[in-house]
């Protein structure tokens, strides 16, 4: 999959890459902005962030980030706070129509910013059905409920 990295001159994947990921970092702390990163990584269906998963989100973390986002399972996975920063390691899917276990389950995530810093997060759970949000009130709690008790897992592990 290296033939589609990006290069100097040409558009492509940005490859987890720390030393450059530090010089970036580096520049963007030193005009003071807030570096959220948004990570494509994680293992499809799976409800528990793989290992290597959770050693690059703290990595970005020791290195600079304010926040992970890590997406790409299609089911929601936890949050965990690291060095008082949050790392959400799957939010799920917003609308999009895959036919599998929990895949019609999402988090929208809030961060709030205060004094040029993430002051606090919140989360709304979603469920869609064939590209339309379904309002179901008892399906968006049990979303709610699993998301929280998979954070609680990853807490527990800590």
């Amino acid at each position: 999959m290296k033939m589609f990295k990006a290069g100097e001159n040409s558009s492509g994947v940005a490859y987890y890459d720390i030393e450059k990921l530090k010089e970036l970092f580096k520049i963007e702390k030193d005009k003071n902005s807030i570096i959220i990163v948004q990570y494509h990584t994680g293992i499809e269906y799976t409800e528990k962030p793989s290992g290597i998963v959770q050693k690059h989100a703290k990595e970005l973390i020791d290195i600079g980030a304010d926040s992970v986002i890590c997406h790409h399972p299609h089911v929601i996975q936890g949050t965990e706070l690291y060095k008082d920063r949050i790392i959400a390691y799957s939010l799920g899917d917003f609308l999009f129509d895959i036919q599998k276990p929990n895949a019609d389950e999402g988090i929208i995530i809030y961060l709030y910013v205060f004094n040029n810093r993430i002051s606090t997060w919140s989360f709304y759970p979603t469920v869609s059905h064939f590209g339309s949000v379904v309002l179901n009130e008892e399906r968006i709690n049990e979303v709610e409920k699993r998301f929280i008790k998979l954070t609680s897992k990853l807490l527990e592990r800590n």
